[in-house]
């Protein structure tokens, strides 16, 4: 990105950093950290609820959010 580019980006009001823990039996010591503006849609995704990315948790479903920080 430039610095035109950036002067026009619009930031998002909401951005945050999570942290995902799987939940089945198998991978419970497993672990994921992710970035969103919408960490409810994301974790739609990891979760396969909805489509788009998150390929990196596919095998390790379900996921829940233990820990996020914004601001």
């Amino acid at each position: 990105m430039n610095s035109k580019e950036a002067e026009r980006y619009e930031f998002p009001l909401f951005y945050c950093c999570y942290l995902l823990r799987s939940q089945a039996p198998r991978y419970t010591k497993h672990t994921y950290v992710g970035s969103t503006p919408n960490p409810i849609r994301r974790l739609r995704q990891h979760n396969g609820e909805i489509s788009a990315g998150a390929w990196k948790t596919n095998k390790k479903r379900p996921c829940r959010i233990s820990g996020m920080e914004y601001g």
